[in-house]
């Protein structure tokens, strides 16, 4: 396999025996001494092909938590594309400066932890600062790409830190002391594709970990979140009430086929941001949540989803507050807050959850797990402690029949411990008021993010407004993304013409094969900064029809200059040697040979989205123009006696491209692109004798 001559090599060694850091010597086989005769020893094994990186010994980490320190040196690199979780971009969230500059490129402190995963590109680690913590990093070598995991478990949550030229340390790390015994620490693959490397290198750590179902393949998408939806969170920040949920649901689902709502941070009993009580504030909701969920629900809503905190509130539970006296035993004081406790948490979120469901609620998303990160972390080991949370929240969540939306997670210490939710928040939060240049950045995290989280969930590219100047690439992106799909607008501004081509008209999403992620050719280059489009493949399925290649294509570059790309679509992936390519936009539809070159341009802030049709018996059924995923449309076809019945899950006008002339519903059509409006859900094509 090319580049299979890429392995790591490690320069150093220090570990913690018995709370101090000591150097070591390298000895005979791979075994490493202290100057006061402790050893341990590293150890490289191979699981399905990957090289897992141990340290083979026991005894107790640092007072800060840190078990070991090892000098990593890497081979010859082209660029690199790293995955830090250290800070947010200074002065993003918010702001209205522009164009934003990011990266940048700041040292801090080595408390300093972001709940987000950042993807930095670079020629160069010599351009990212020292106190950058990376989860894992892809490189282009020589004759291929290499990809590197710092491997959290057993309490510890490791990163790659200190990057420089080809060398980093890798910090394994628990937040606070724990002992230790035969850790993991980094694992490794190459390939000539990248995604093989990715891919491989989680399934080997998933299986190494015995958490192989943290998988997503090995999950189901929720069927709750399988809906376009609308989220309160934009539209009235903390400033809810019935009246307001109710009849903005209705405004907004009066302009588009919303059927999935989302009551956000604002409805608790609270107080100086501590949770005083399960149930409720009364007097914002007088009848109730299961009031409004009644309402929804009675108007069309499908799916009704509540947000809440991982630790209960943002400042956790009030110690004072009959909820506190209620679950003594299950809480516990951590970081100048009352939380609930890791080892014996599930009471508290059975009850709870079981308060959400009876009033018909069908998910809830979980914020705020970034909490231990910070108030967890000098009493728990990081890792553990969120292994123990996970399985009391999901525990719970299944015992009363609610999905899982995974928030503020996207810490290293959170990966395999997913075990059975299987969506998560891909990004920082989109940002308002609207900014030009922070809309494209929001675009960029989530697409590359979506490399390595689409290994164990669903990337959720989170809400966004239907009248942000860069809607229409915002709804285009996450109609490939394969993850769910809801905005946050506020009443009134809702573009009906943005969102309706998201969902069918019973507010489905269409269901696609994957998850769109960057395509190969531009999975090492900066969109947002070098003048290069990006573009997100991801495909579809109509059995019987064959497999239909999506690309979008986006201008998401910092400047305002137009940009030229080609793709072929052999390249990705299009089936047969002749496919048809339908631009959506331009609504331009033509025959290539799948290895042709197809060249266009963007416009600043463009967006393009090609579906890749097969050819049957001469016939490329392209779906509708109704839809950004135009063949969603189409249910199944069967070839029945030479003729191709095609069925449709609603009725909408079809566009076909025919390479002879046919009977369509026993009426003739010439060769070329056509629009038909069938006068029913299954249409006949059938050639001329």
């Amino acid at each position: 396999m090319p580049g299979d001559d890429f392995s790591p090599s490690v320069t150093e060694v220090f570990v913690s025996f018995e709370g101090l850091l000591e150097k070591t010597t390298a000895s005979t086989g791979g075994v490493y001494l202290t100057s006061s005769g402790r050893q341990a020893r590293l150890s490289r094994r191979s699981v399905h092909g990957v090289s897992i990186l141990e340290l083979l010994g026991s005894g107790t980490s640092t007072v800060e938590g840190v078990a070991a320190i090892l000098g990593v040196r890497l081979p010859h690199y082209r660029r690199v594309l790293a995955f830090h979780h250290t800070y947010d971009p200074p002065g993003y969230l918010g702001g209205s400066s522009e164009p934003y500059h990011y990266p940048q490129a700041q040292e801090v402190g080595g408390f300093m932890v972001s709940p987000w995963t950042f993807p930095w590109h670079a020629k160069s680690l010599d351009e990212m600062p020292t106190s950058l913590k990376i989860s894992q990093l892809l490189l282009e070598v020589e004759e291929g790409y290499a990809f590197l995991l710092a491997v959290p478990s057993r309490g510890y949550a490791p990163y790659f830190t200190k990057p420089k030229g080809a060398s980093l340390e890798l910090v394994v790390t628990a937040g606070t002391q724990h002992n230790w015994r035969d850790l993991p620490l980094l694992a490794y693959a190459t390939s000539n594709d990248p995604y093989t490397a990715v891919e491989t290198v989680y399934k080997a750590v998933a299986s190494y970990l015995d958490r192989v179902c943290s998988l997503r393949t090995r999950k189901r998408f929720p069927d709750a979140l399988g809906f376009l939806g609308w989220c309160t969170w934009n539209a009235f920040w903390r400033n809810l009430d019935e009246q307001k949920v109710v009849d903005g649901a209705r405004e907004i689902m009066a302009k588009a086929p919303v059927r999935m709502v989302l009551v956000d941070d604002g409805w608790m009993t609270e107080e100086n941001g501590k949770l005083k009580d399960f149930e409720e504030d009364r007097q914002k909701f007088p009848r109730g949540l299961a009031g409004i969920v009644d309402s929804l629900k009675r108007n069309g809503v499908r799916s009704v989803g509540l947000w809440l905190t991982l630790n209960g509130y943002w400042n956790g539970v009030d110690p004072k507050s009959k909820l506190a006296e209620s679950y003594r035993d299950e809480l516990v004081e951590v970081g100048g807050q009352l939380a609930p406790n890791p080892e014996r948490a599930h009471s508290f979120y059975i009850d709870w959850f079981k308060s959400i469901r009876a009033k018909g609620f069908d998910f809830v998303k979980v914020d705020n797990q970034y909490a231990l990160s910070t108030v967890y972390a000098e009493s728990y080991p990081v890792e553990l402690a969120s292994q123990k949370l996970h399985e009391a929240v999901e525990a719970a969540a299944a015992l009363c029949g609610l999905e899982v939306l995974n928030c503020m997670s996207l810490n290293p210490e959170h990966f395999f411990n997913w075990y059975k939710s299987s969506v998560v928040r891909a990004s920082i939060d989109y940002s308002v008021p609207h900014s030009v240049s922070r809309s494209k950045l929001h675009v960029y995290f989530n697409a590359y993010n979506s490399i390595w989280l689409s290994q164990l969930a669903w990337p959720d590219w989170d809400m966004f407004q239907s009248y942000d100047p860069l809607a229409l690439i915002h709804a285009v992106a996450r109609a490939l993304s394969g993850g769910p799909v809801y905005v946050t607008d506020e009443p009134g501004k809702t573009r009906g013409e943005i969102l309706s081509p998201l969902a069918f008209r019973d507010g489905r999403i269409p269901r696609l094969d994957g998850v769109g992620r960057p395509t190969r050719d531009t999975v090492m280059l900066d969109p947002y900064n070098e003048k290069v489009v990006l573009k997100l493949e991801n495909k579809l399925t109509v059995p019987g029809l064959g497999t239909y290649s999506l690309l979008g294509v986006f201008n998401i570059y910092r400047g305002h200059e137009r940009i030229e790309y080609s793709f072929k679509p052999g390249d990705l992936g299009a089936e047969g040697d002749e496919v048809i390519v339908y631009e959506f936009f331009s609504g331009t539809a033509r025959k290539v040979d799948s290895h042709e070159e197809i060249k266009s341009a963007l416009e600043p802030n463009g967006v393009h989205l090609y579906i890749i049709a097969p050819l049957r018996h001469g016939v490329g059924v392209l779906g509708t123009r109704e839809l950004y995923i135009t063949p969603a449309v189409v249910d199944y076809a069967e070839d029945i006696k030479g003729e191709i019945v095609v069925h449709l899950r609603e009725l909408r006008p079809i566009m076909l491209y025919l390479e002879k002339s046919v009977l369509v519903d026993g009426e003739e059509s010439a060769p070329g692109f056509h629009e038909i409006h069938p006068m029913r859900t299954v249409l006949k094509i059938k050639a001329l004798q």
